[in-house]
């Protein structure tokens, strides 16, 4: 077990994370049966649960895991696995390097892990109340209860009075300015974005409003044109028909002028002949011997 540590380790400082996670994720699962056989040290035990909690602090984080991975870390983690089986070997005397690691991981994670601020903040009470004040690691987990888990929730109040070393205060109202500072700069650029993304909106309802006239102008526009052009417009059937008709008449006319110009000796020398013959004149109406002189005429012209 020890070696499969050692491997998940280097696995995780060479940001080898699925191998490292499957492979830390099983030792922790198997850590606390082992030492309970006093088959593992509690050194190699703290090891172990130690590099879990970095290992699920750390890719949750970052997002290193694969959908099967993430499940199995947010189960752990929600169902309580990892805090009762800690207790179960460490009861309320948990090292502080766990506690350290365990609570890291929470406020590295706030918005995923944490979901209620009061229920964690009463677990977080409990675990820094009951450190062993000969723990070498107390003074590091302190320092992230006051410095970083506190003032994440606006408890300066509690931070402070947490405080031992009056040098330490200065940095507390640091770590305040700098929050407020960074609070300050977010709640400006969500002004800004919230602004930026109704004048967007206004603009898009205007430029809607806009096509929309202009769509309406257009299609008045041509109905408008249709209605002019059919009132001014006069039908166009009668006239052409109108047209078509003088224009017949001038052209037979033109042809009727110049036939006679041409030939008026030969029709005029037929209707003589005709008008000679009494015996016709009798019995045909005068009308349609002319019509048929003239007829003659135009055959005997072409020939």
């Amino acid at each position: 077990m020890e070696q499969n540590y050692k491997l998940a380790l280097k696995q995780f400082v060479n940001k080898n994370f699925p191998s490292s996670f499957k492979l830390i994720h099983e030792l922790f699962r198997g850590c606390f049966n082992e030492y309970s056989k006093k088959t593992i040290s509690l050194n190699l035990l703290i090891k172990i649960i130690n590099l879990y909690l970095m290992e699920i602090g750390v890719c949750l984080k970052d997002n290193h895991l694969n959908q099967v991975q993430y499940n199995i870390a947010i189960n752990s983690i929600t169902s309580n696995e990892i805090s009762n089986q800690i207790h179960t070997v460490f009861g309320s005397d948990i090292p502080c390097e766990i506690l350290y690691n365990f609570h890291l991981m929470f406020i590295s994670n706030p918005k995923l892990l944490i979901t209620d601020k009061y229920t964690y903040l009463n677990q977080l009470r409990k675990d820094y109340v009951g450190v062993d004040d000969h723990d070498k690691y107390k003074k590091k987990f302190m320092e992230l209860v006051i410095f970083e888990i506190l003032p994440t929730f606006d408890e300066y109040e509690e931070a402070e009075r947490l405080i031992k070393d009056p040098s330490d205060l200065p940095k507390l109202r640091q770590v305040e300015k700098l929050r407020q500072e960074a609070k300050d700069q977010q709640r400006v650029k969500a002004l800004e974005q919230e602004k930026l993304a109704k004048e967007l909106k206004e603009n898009e309802i205007a430029m809607a409003k806009e096509k929309a006239r202009q769509s309406t102008l257009k299609y008045k526009s041509i109905k408008e044109i249709q209605k002019n052009y059919g009132q001014e417009t006069p039908p166009a059937t009668g006239v052409e028909n109108k047209d078509q008709l003088k224009n017949r008449l001038f052209y037979l006319y033109g042809i009727v002028r110049q036939y006679l110009k041409d030939n008026y000796l030969v029709i005029l020398v037929a209707i003589l002949l005709a008008l000679g013959s009494s015996k016709y004149l009798k019995k045909v109406n005068i009308k349609e011997k002319i019509v048929e002189t003239v007829k003659m005429a135009f055959k005997f012209s072409y020939v």
